[in-house]
This record gives C-alpha cells, structure tokens and sequence, in this order.
C-alpha cells in the first residue's frame, strides 16, 4: 500500500460513516470512531448507547439483506442464492413494505412518499429497529433500573 492509499484508508477510518460494500474490493466497514462521540458513551445510559450505536450497526447489517444487498453473495459476487419461495415471500413482504410507506402523505404538499424509492430504509425501519428495541430490553431485564434523561418524563423502554 503507497502513502497515498494509507491516507485515503485511514480517512476512511477516521469518518462516522459505516457502509457495506458489494464489490470484491471493498469490505464492510465500520470505522473505530463510531464507539466515540455521538454514536457511544460508555457513561451514558444504556438505553442511549443501544438507540444510537445499535440503529447505526443494525442498519447496516440490514442493508446487506434489503433489496439490494440480497443479490449478493458473501463474496461481493451478484448472486441469486435464495430459495424459489424465499424469493417469492421476500418480493411479497417488499411490495406490503411498498404499498404501506406509499399512503405517508406529507400534510403542506400533499406529496406521497414513494414505496419503491425509499424500500431499503423501509426494510430497515420494520426489520432493524424491532432488533434494537430487544436487545435492549434483554440487557434491561438482567441490569439495574436506568436514569431517566432530565427534563423528559419517559421511562428507559419509551
């Protein structure tokens, strides 16, 4: 590796943003700077830690078997490797996803979102986000009651 790909790698590292990659000569990438700042605090509750790190590391699993990701192997080759049924119950859950997300109509312009366009997002909402809350809720059944955040009367779960 030449200097001048070293500083492009570690740039790379130092950004907040994790990507999948599907090409033979990309990885997925979640840079060390995610367990910083924003992202984690290991002195913050856990509830916060698991809303912002989970929903960054789970959206990207996700997207590696959204729409897109899907039609890919492990390898990063295009690749249809699923079951005929499968495909079919895959194709039948996007279009629910599609026709749902479809009737979100925004009240000053009365634009409707589009389904198809925003799929992947959607397939994360309804897929990743669900994980995130049960992880959570895992670690709070065998730990100790939470601090709620000042200035917000919702429990550690809301």
């Amino acid at each position: 590796m030449n200097e001048t790909e070293s500083g492009k790698n570690i740039k790379k590292l130092k950004s907040m943003q994790a990507y999948i990659g599907y090409s033979e000569q990309s990885m997925d990438v979640v840079p060390l700077s995610i367990l910083q700042g924003q992202f984690f605090n290991p002195y913050l509750p856990k509830y916060l830690n698991y809303g912002t790190l989970g929903y960054g590391l789970a959206h990207e699993i996700v997207h590696g078997f959204d729409n897109v990701g899907r039609k890919y192997d492990s390898n990063g080759n295009e690749s249809d490797g699923w079951h005929t049924e499968s495909n079919q119950d895959f194709v039948s859950i996007t279009q629910c996803l599609i026709r749902q997300y479809g009737y979100f109509q925004d009240e000053a312009t009365f634009l409707h979102l589009d389904g198809e366009r925003t799929l992947a997002e959607n397939i994360f909402d309804n897929g990743g986000l669900p994980q995130i809350y049960n992880a959570y809720k895992r670690w709070a059944s065998h730990h100790f009651s939470e601090i709620k955040l000042p200035g917000f009367n919702f429990t550690a779960a809301k």
